[in-house]
């Protein structure tokens, strides 16, 4: 059985931060922007959909870099994802990559990343979250 999904979508910097630490995924699109004026409508078929925000954390370096690299090793890897302890695993290995990556240079150290979304696999739908980005 396929499903219609129709999901809309926004980021803003926010009136702390001097850019936007925010990155999204919908479905394997990662979608980075400084500003969105007003927000995008999306449709989709199919019996398998992400959606997900991962917001760069502040205070911290390179909080944008951290939300990118989290939002992307989940756009390669959601299809593969079948049980909560796959999720579990996939979360794990983004927390890896960016403490991996930022290791590599002073500029991004102590980066690090809220994650939050929804997947959706045929009967089954998983929401998850990581630090204080909130799904509803």
């Amino acid at each position: 059985m396929s499903l219609h999904v129709e999901a809309q979508y926004m980021t803003h910097r926010g009136k702390v931060r001097p850019n936007n630490e925010d990155a999204l995924l919908v479905m394997s699109n990662v979608i980075q922007k400084e500003e969105m004026v007003e927000p995008v409508v999306a449709e989709f078929e199919g019996n398998s959909f992400i959606f997900a925000v991962a917001d760069g954390m502040g205070g911290h370096k390179a909080g944008e870099v951290a939300s990118r690299l989290a939002l992307n090793y989940l756009a390669s890897n959601w299809l593969s994802i079948q049980s909560v302890e796959s999720l579990d695993r996939c979360v794990q290995n983004i927390h890896f990559q960016i403490v991996e990556e930022a290791s590599k240079s002073s500029n991004m150290s102590n980066m690090g990343t809220t994650l939050a979304g929804i997947l959706i696999h045929d009967q089954t739908v998983w929401v998850f979250n990581v630090g204080d980005s909130r799904v509803y």
